[in-house]
């Protein structure tokens, strides 16, 4: 859901497309949260005077400082052994670098994006040109390369041949094997869970699947800029960079709950209805075809495939909870109707000594005149006064006075001990 709207909420800037109103509303709130546009939220226009290259360092070297900080305070923790706070302050730090990516990788890609003029800054913007490039190199090429590193470093761990045990136990046994392999390891491994944020959504066999996904949203966000902001050429190669994503999606099914696969696949199909509204868009103001009323359906259109998402994720999560529900209460009316049953099939009666003896067909103890289906393996039961006695792994177990020396004499006769 995340990756979805990071790369919808960037398009309207990507393609310099003038998108309908409400369209253009919702996806610029949408940008501000999930791709973490910080100085976009803040007025820092009535504090100081700000141009695109300020903004530029202040994308890039913000973030910097603050990984650096939490890179130096995982060394610090991991030295002192503090192995789960080591690890959350890592995890923390991988998702920094997810929030951040698309926004950052805009900013950078837009700096050759820009047209040139010559206003005897030559050096000045050659100098942005090179700081560019380097960010490029750390943010765009490092942090797609830092997920490849620590996942390839532990692909062992993170994928017991998940291939191998579905040729031998079938498609569904062997996830449901691989995946209880991969919980044991990540016990006996402690540093995975640092990691879980890169692979713990994917099969084992796809643990490197946020790589192929960063890379798409890349491609995506700043990478459509440079091909030409608002060309038909670039929404044209957007829509075939779509259609290549869509087909991945559909042909892995790369997560482990399929209904996770199905919303994935869905939201493939929506950025690419955006793509083509965008086609259609260009198209129109290039026809000077495109009047105010059909501008307002066509505003409403967009706005309602975006929803449409959201809506699913909702239905998905309330009849989940609806069947969880329904179990839940067929669970404790079962248990219920069990507590008011006896649940004891008897085989026969026999009388020793003025104690009833009955043998039960079920393992079921049996004390104080109830039947507990919780408790053990009973084989027998003696009743005496309203008393229960239960053999128990050839021991009986007496409850109560009213038995007295007739109980014990009968228990000792049979070699058990009260």
């Amino acid at each position: 859901m995340l990756s979805y709207l990071q790369i919808t909420g960037g398009l309207s800037f990507d393609l310099d497309m003038n998108f309908p109103p409400m369209f253009t509303q919702l996806m610029g709130v949408v940008a501000a949260v999930v791709n973490v546009e910080f100085l976009n939220m803040m007025p820092l226009g009535c504090v100081m005077t700000s141009n695109f290259h300020h903004t530029l360092l202040a994308y890039t070297l913000g973030p910097l400082v603050i990984g650096v900080a939490m890179m130096i305070a995982y060394a610090i923790l991991k030295q002192k052994g503090k192995v789960e706070a080591s690890n959350f302050v890592f995890g923390w730090f991988l998702f920094m670098t997810f929030l951040i990516l698309p926004s950052v990788g805009m900013k950078l890609f837009s700096m050759f994006g820009c047209r040139m003029f010559d206003s005897g800054y030559g050096s000045y913007l050659k100098f942005y040109e090179t700081y560019a490039m380097g960010s490029i190199l750390v943010y765009v090429v490092g942090v797609p390369l830092l997920y490849a590193v620590l996942l390839w470093w532990n692909r062992h761990l993170l994928d017991p041949g998940q291939k191998r045990l579905e040729e031998e136990h079938g498609e569904a046994e062997g996830l449901k094997r691989a995946l209880e392999i991969r919980q044991r390891l990540e016990e006996q491994h402690p540093q995975l869970k640092s990691l879980q944020f890169l692979y713990k959504s994917y099969e084992p066999k796809y643990f490197w699947f946020e790589i192929f996904d960063t890379i798409r949203k890349q491609m995506l966000t700043g990478g459509l800029v440079v091909l030409g902001s608002g060309t038909l050429s670039q929404i044209i190669i957007s829509m075939l960079l779509c259609l290549a994503s869509m087909r991945v999606f559909a042909g892995c099914k790369p997560f482990i709950k399929e209904r996770v696969d199905q919303f994935s696949e869905m939201s493939q199909w929506q950025i690419f209805f955006v793509m083509l509204a965008a086609l259609l868009l260009r198209v129109a103001e290039m026809s000077g075809d495109f009047d105010i009323e059909n501008k307002k359906a066509f505003d409403v259109i967009l706005v309602g495939t975006q929803a449409l998402a959201p809506t699913v994720i909702i239905v998905m999560i309330l009849m989940r909870g609806q069947e969880a529900t329904k179990m839940l209460v067929r669970k404790v009316t079962k248990s219920m109707s069990r507590g008011k049953s006896e649940g004891v099939e008897d085989e026969g009666e026999v009388e020793e000594g003025g104690v009833q003896l009955v043998k039960m067909k079920k393992n079921t103890m049996v004390l104080g005149g109830a039947a507990d289906h919780g408790t053990g393996k009973s084989k027998n039961k003696s009743k005496s006064g309203g008393v229960i006695i239960a053999q128990y792994e050839n021991e009986i177990i007496a409850k109560g006075k009213a038995l007295g020396e007739q109980a014990l004499r009968m228990n000792e006769g049979r070699g058990g001990a009260v």
